[in-house]
């Protein structure tokens, strides 16, 4: 599934862009950070402040409290896309009607990377 701009505007997570930078998601706002270490602790220091919607182009991995990768875009002309099943982007594949939606998705992916493909020859 595609995460969108409005589905980060709710959450707590953290991102890495393109360029390497470490971001933090908390009640709509962006927190750049660093770690740290305080004899062998890690420690979170915040030193800037920023807008989701600047840096929601710019988001290569998204990660959730736990540091598991939830979502993440190959390049920058990529849309963000989940890559497990979470607290924020839940699937129930008991049900009928979620197994044709994970059909559907399974064939656009497989689409993309085909398109992928050939923009790279």
């Amino acid at each position: 599934m595609e995460v969108k701009l409005s589905d980060l505007l709710e959450v707590k997570a953290t991102v890495q862009l393109f360029n390497g930078q470490r971001w933090r998601l908390e009640n709509g706002e962006a927190y750049r950070y660093t770690t740290l270490f305080d004899h062998g602790k890690p420690q979170y220091v915040d030193f800037a402040k920023g807008s989701i919607d600047k840096l929601f182009p710019e988001i290569k991995i998204l990660s959730d409290k736990k540091r598991r990768v939830v979502a993440q875009r190959l390049n920058r002309n990529c849309r963000l896309l989940t890559t497990r099943e979470n607290k924020w982007f839940k699937l129930h594949p008991k049900k009928k009607e979620h197994k044709r939606e994970l059909e559907v998705y399974a064939l656009i992916t497989g689409i993309e990377a085909n398109d992928f493909q050939k923009w790279l020859r």
